[in-house]
């Protein structure tokens, strides 16, 4: 791992290590997690974040557009790769976010954010309120999808994003997370 710029890792649903890194996408199987901890490298795509929805699929933010896997660590040919041609407003991804509802939230490093609910894309960017182009960080606060970003935290009211706390002395710096305190604070 030390050559890899490791970028967000996590444990899914089966406690397999999943690594997203520069050098690609990892796992350490659950099995082997305490034995012999040795990375499976499986994708050589850079990789920003990844994720496992409520059903199941691994979610991979990555410099190639959004791969969606089903098993990803049984069976590498079933995914799928959505990029700009399918409707993304970048290909370059650096989070990808599930709300409460299943949809999904994706924030790129230019241009804002586009929505997948129902296979419908949605996009998000200056016209529609967010001015940030680099989305950092995607979480939902009293059902509102907030979005950390390189010019503020902006939240989304149904129809558009609107600063948050726009007065504050801390209201147009980069934020790169969201802890949620609650379920209706972060």
């Amino acid at each position: 791992l030390v050559d890899s710029n490791v970028r967000y890792s996590f444990f899914d649903d089966e406690n397999n290590f999943i690594i997203c890194a520069e050098k690609g996408l990892g796992i350490i199987r659950s099995e082997n997690f305490e034995t012999n901890p040795a990375v499976n490298w499986i994708s050589s795509v850079p990789t920003n974040y990844g994720m496992q929805s409520k059903s199941g699929y691994y979610w991979f933010a990555t410099e190639h557009g959004i791969y969606r896997y089903k098993n990803f660590h049984k069976n590498l040919s079933d995914y799928i790769n959505i990029t700009e041609k399918n409707g993304l407003r970048s290909n370059i991804i650096y989070r990808v976010f599930e709300d409460y509802e299943g949809n999904l939230w994706i924030g790129h490093s230019e241009k804002g954010i586009s929505k997948i609910s129902s296979l419908m894309f949605s996009t998000y960017g200056k016209e529609e309120g967010l001015i940030s182009d680099a989305i950092f960080a995607i979480s939902m606060a009293n059902d509102d999808c907030i979005v950390a970003a390189d010019k503020g935290l902006f939240k989304f009211n149904g129809q558009r994003f609107e600063f948050i706390n726009q007065n504050s002395p801390f209201s147009k710096r980069w934020y790169f997370t969201i802890l949620p305190y609650s379920s209706s604070e972060i």
